[in-house]
């Protein structure tokens, strides 16, 4: 048997020592230097695989000594001079070592030793791991490179050598990458910490567009704005008002509270301290000398009332470069799921939660909403109430009519202005009878069997007589031949009309009422967690050895 093929076979029964003696011992030997170097490097990747295997601590991360292991192993790696780079292993290698990345002080080093050109066409494509995608080895290795950067110079203040180094290959990552969901929230983190922040303000915007509604996210973008004292105090205020952990809250009020008071702003600086007071325990000279002040014990003796929501002011603040909003409808509400669907005038058609926009639960169906998009995204970074009586061609107006509706079917039509179908809730809440003058608000968007678009009821604004019915036999015809039903097609000027015959309707009612309608596909809502991180990319798995 060859000795790479001896090498292998010990490596992959687990006998790593063995494999690494005999791979060095047929370096030394000098004969067969480029096979040699191949089989010590997948020994070696074997042997870091299996150092953080062994060393992680599920709440403590890797151990000082299983770093050191990690390192001297590189170190021996970055010897070797005929190894493909780039190349399989030397990719295998790197998307170990980045576990350890944020507690190596030596990573810096490594990465000038890497390069950014040593990566694989394969790096820059997404992996999975079953039904699971990840990140591409190349935007893990720049997320990781930002924040070893962070940590060391937490650890230790970076030289202005190692800070211009760190600056231009982020930069370049960020170009070569276009946008990251977790890159710029590292990037301007780092940025901080060497007090950089007109340049770490676009980067932590650009990591709280992706996630307005996290507290913590607010509170960061705060902490870049120190020199603005507006923006500070609003990025503060709303931060404040999502944040639900008051031990991670209490820091930020007592700086707003501080701020407030040298500001004259009492009342409020007043709450956020009284706030910052409950449950705490031990002491903060700072919190102390407030409590103290006269301003706070005159307030304290009654009720302090909670400031006006900074909401508003602070979507303003963060989205007001979007430009002009798509104007959409809320056109079915599940309650029990606590989502809705909302149509767009773009023709586009999303579920929207709840929890990401509270404020939809108020609204109800039929309401207008105004949306501002990122690029190439379908749920909109922003919402606002629109105007109810907006009249949209095409898309959203007020329809004027007669119903139509036969005695034995739960459902209808408006006839008019267009073509309306009318949900069977609609017509149970009004008693709508044939014949019946009414003007509706009505919305073209897919109907509720979801296959194409039509003309549908959204509310009743107002309703005539009802005029007086046949007797139930008098209405009672025989059925028509089923005629085949026109494909749909979108309004147009010259055509203003979604004609639907009711045979053609009665598999659509049947579905529901247009509460439950367009259907809305399950979703389950991941839990928001206080602490941001991103998803854990899957083991290095070596698919070649040197034996292949």
């Amino acid at each position: 048997m060859r000795t790479s093929d001896q090498i292998t076979a010990l490596r992959k029964e687990g006998k790593l020592d063995e494999a690494y003696e005999m791979a060095k011992s047929w370096l030394a030997d000098g004969s067969h230097q480029r096979g040699a170097e191949s089989s010590l490097a997948w020994v070696i990747d074997a042997k870091i695989g299996a150092a953080l295997k062994a060393g992680e601590h599920k709440r403590k991360g890797f151990s000082a000594e299983t770093v050191s292991e990690v390192e001297n192993l590189l170190y021996e790696y970055m010897a070797l001079k005929e190894i493909s780079r780039p190349g399989l292993v030397h990719s295998l290698i790197l998307g170990r070592v980045l576990k350890v990345a944020d507690r190596w002080d030596g990573f810096l080093r490594f990465v000038r030793w890497w390069g950014l050109d040593r990566f694989r066409e394969e790096d820059f494509q997404p992996t999975k791991s079953g039904k699971k995608e990840h990140p591409p080895l190349f935007v893990r290795f720049m997320r990781s490179f930002a924040k070893s950067a962070l940590a060391s110079n937490d650890r230790a203040p970076l030289v202005l050598d190692d800070v211009i180094f760190v600056m231009e290959v982020l930069d370049r990552a960020l170009r070569k990458l276009g946008e990251d969901e977790w890159l710029p929230l590292y990037y301007g983190r780092f940025l901080l910490s060497i007090n950089n922040t007109e340049k770490a303000y676009p980067m932590l915007l650009q990591a709280l567009r992706i996630r307005p509604r996290e507290g913590w996210a607010w509170l960061e973008l705060a902490a870049a704005c120190r020199f603005q004292p507006e923006r500070e105090r609003i990025c503060l205020g709303y931060g404040l008002e999502l944040e639900r952990n008051a031990n991670k809250a209490r820091p930020a009020r007592l700086h707003l509270a501080s701020k407030l008071a040298e500001a004259g702003h009492h009342d409020e600086a007043a709450y956020h301290l009284s706030q910052a007071l409950k449950g705490f325990e031990g002491e903060n000279e700072a919190l102390s000398a407030l409590a103290a002040s006269d301003w706070y014990q005159q307030r304290a003796a009654g009720k302090i009332p909670a400031p006006a929501s900074y909401e508003e002011a602070a979507l303003e603040l963060i989205f007001s470069d979007l430009g002009a909003p798509t104007l959409g409808v809320i056109d079915a509400v599940n309650p029990k799921r606590r989502v809705a669907h909302v149509s767009f005038a773009n023709e586009v058609d999303t579920v929207l939660e709840f929890a990401a926009f509270p404020t939809l639960s108020e609204w109800g169906l039929g309401a207008v909403v105004e949306a501002w998009f990122g690029k190439n995204q379908e749920t909109p970074l922003r919402l606002k109430r629109g105007d109810d009586g907006v009249e949209i061609e095409r898309f959203l107006l007020t329809a004027k009519g007669k119903i139509r509706r036969r005695a034995d079917q739960p459902f209808a039509f408006i006839s008019g202005t267009v073509d309306a179908f009318v949900a069977p809730d609609l017509v149970s809440a009004h008693g709508l009878v044939n014949g019946q003058e009414a003007t509706m608000r009505a919305v073209y968007a897919k109907k509720p069997n979801g296959l194409s678009r039509g003309w549908r009821a959204l509310s009743v604004l107002e309703l005539g007589e009802a005029p007086e019915q046949p007797a139930a036999d008098e209405t009672q015809k025989p059925k028509r031949k089923r005629r085949k039903a026109r494909k749909d097609k979108s309004p147009t000027d010259s055509e203003p009309h979604s004609v639907e015959t009711e045979e053609s309707t009665t598999s659509e009612a049947q579905a529901g009422s247009i509460e439950a309608a367009p259907p809305i596909p399950q979703v389950d809502a991941a839990p928001v967690s206080d602490v941001p991180s991103e998803p854990k990319a899957p083991e290095p798995v070596s698919t070649s050895d040197p034996s292949a």
